[in-house]
């Protein structure tokens, strides 16, 4: 058995490298899209408590 990298070899190391970045950028993406959707929910909920239980005197 030869200890030499074949083609193939530094193909599956090039692929498993793109793939890594992929899963990178898609968790920058999906950490990206939960602080945008966290931000609006909360926006939206204390938009819905000052309406709802604030405005009214007690």
């Amino acid at each position: 058995m030869s200890w030499r990298k074949t083609i193939t070899d530094n193909a599956a190391e090039v692929l498993r490298f793109c793939g890594y970045l992929f899963v990178l950028l898609d968790a920058i993406v999906l950490s990206a899209f939960l602080f945008w959707f966290l931000a609006k929910a909360i926006w939206f909920a204390a938009g819905w408590l000052d309406r709802a239980i604030f405005s009214k005197p007690w």
